[in-house]
């Protein structure tokens, strides 16, 4: 209000002070020895002077006499002021216009608002300033000469909307207009929210443990239960491999040899034989064993077979060099069955010596078993069986089968046995050939 002025005159009361200047008079409080410039009023044209730049001032007969190059002015000493009133005329939210409220309780997108207000001019020619704030946002007031403010981009919370007016006199609005808002927070940043969407999540942890575990204790009674009947087989592989037909024909052997007086056939014999019973009960008391101890224990099970069969067949083993027989690990008596089919069921009914191979070798990552014979194979031997032994079944095949399906359903890994003929164009002697596919993860 005073920046850049010049007094060019004074006029001293008791208790008031008037001073003129190029800007208007302005009338000052006098307390005590100073004067207060906090409540200092500014006389203008729009008061009625016939200008603002003031030359002189002088008082008579209770009045204030101001001269301007435009003439000279008056005015009462006692001249009553009066503020300007202010009112608050639309608030819009996010664009659109709203019915006046005195609060606003909205939702946490509606973040954008304007408010438009007018003040009442007493004072001809002379334009109001307008002081406002948002108290939550502005620390303090501002100052401005157009009738709206706006806000954007308010976070959630509390504010209040104040707005003043101030005249030429410098008087401002007894009471600002006032307007309350209030911003809520989105609903996922409410702290109900946040506890039930913890609570929400807990009982999702929780669902999914208790169903994990269930799967595990339901998984772990499969495996159970698997692993029982593993047992069960591989003392039924072994029922099958020491079955009292088998020792009855091998001591039948060794009685043979007695009698004729092969006294050292007779006792190699019933070492191999020891050797043969002691491998199978040590191997049948684990789950696996390595592919060595297999194949030693099927190479004494076919000495004995050819002692017995009397050169019957001749054998040998194929050994991929990949292959680790100390390291690999297979199932005890998972290939004998098929060694004991190849000999008494193909290569027992041939009229020369036969031949038995066995093969191991890695592919893709599996172990792949093959025994293959040239016997009479799986067709013809059926029709001998039929003529012959009309109900006969492979235990030993069967059991090894339920055997393959039981590592199968426990691993998780395929376990492939398939069974075909070694040579299809060869009527009389196709023979056999079983391929074993183990997976070696």
């Amino acid at each position: 209000m005073f920046k850049n002025v010049s007094v060019s005159g004074l006029v001293d009361l008791d208790s008031i002070l008037f001073v003129s200047t190029n800007n208007g008079v302005f009338r000052l409080e006098k307390i005590g020895d100073s004067l207060s410039f906090e409540n200092a009023i500014r006389i203008s044209s729009g008061n009625g002077l016939l200008s603002d730049d003031i030359n002189g001032i002088t008082s008579f007969k209770g009045l204030i006499y101001a001269a301007s190059a435009e003439g000279v002015s008056h005015f009462p000493i006692n001249m009553s002021f009066s503020e300007s009133p202010i009112f608050i005329t639309n608030i819009s939210i996010n664009g659109k216009d709203t019915i006046n409220q005195s609060s606003y309780n909205l939702h946490y997108d509606e973040n954008y608002i304007a408010f438009e207000f007018v003040g009442l001019n007493y004072q001809r020619n002379d334009q109001l300033t307008y002081l406002y704030k948002l108290e939550g946002v502005d620390k303090t007031w501002r100052e401005s000469h157009d009738l709206k403010a706006q806000y954007s981009a308010l976070s959630p919370g509390n504010y209040a909307f104040k707005v003043m007016a101030k005249n030429s006199s410098g008087l401002t609005s007894k009471t600002p207009a006032t307007v309350i808002v209030k911003i809520n927070k989105a609903y996922y940043n409410t702290i109900w929210f946040r506890v039930v969407a913890v609570f929400t999540f807990l009982l999702l942890v929780a669902g999914i443990f208790i169903i994990v575990l269930r799967i595990k204790l339901r998984e772990a009674r499969k495996r159970h239960l698997v692993e029982q009947e593993l047992n069960r087989t591989r003392q039924q592989a072994l029922s099958a491999q020491m079955n009292p037909h088998f020792i009855y024909n091998s001591l039948n052997s060794v009685q043979s040899y007695i009698l004729k007086n092969e006294k050292v056939k007779a006792s190699d014999y019933l070492s191999k034989l020891g050797r043969l019973m002691r491998n199978i009960l040590n191997n049948s008391q684990n789950h696996t064993i390595t592919l060595r101890e297999e194949f030693d224990a099927l190479e004494r099970y076919m000495e004995m077979e050819q002692l017995r069969f009397k050169d019957l067949f001749t054998f040998k083993f194929d050994i991929c060099s990949r292959i680790d027989l100390d390291k690999i690990q297979v199932p005890p008596l998972i290939i004998q069955p098929f060694v004991e089919n190849a000999i008494h069921h193909g290569l027992r009914l041939r009229k020369e010596t036969g031949e038995l191979l066995v093969e191991a070798q890695i592919v893709e990552n599996a172990l792949q078993i093959v025994v293959q014979d040239n016997g009479v194979g799986i067709e013809n031997a059926k029709q001998y069986n039929s003529k012959t032994r009309k109900n006969h079944k492979s235990f030993g095949t069967e059991i090894t089968h339920k055997r393959l399906q039981l590592l199968e359903e426990m691993n998780k890994e395929k376990v492939t046995l398939s069974i075909s003929e070694a040579y299809p164009k060869n009527e009389i002697y196709p023979g056999t050939r079983v391929v074993l596919l183990i997976n070696l993860s």
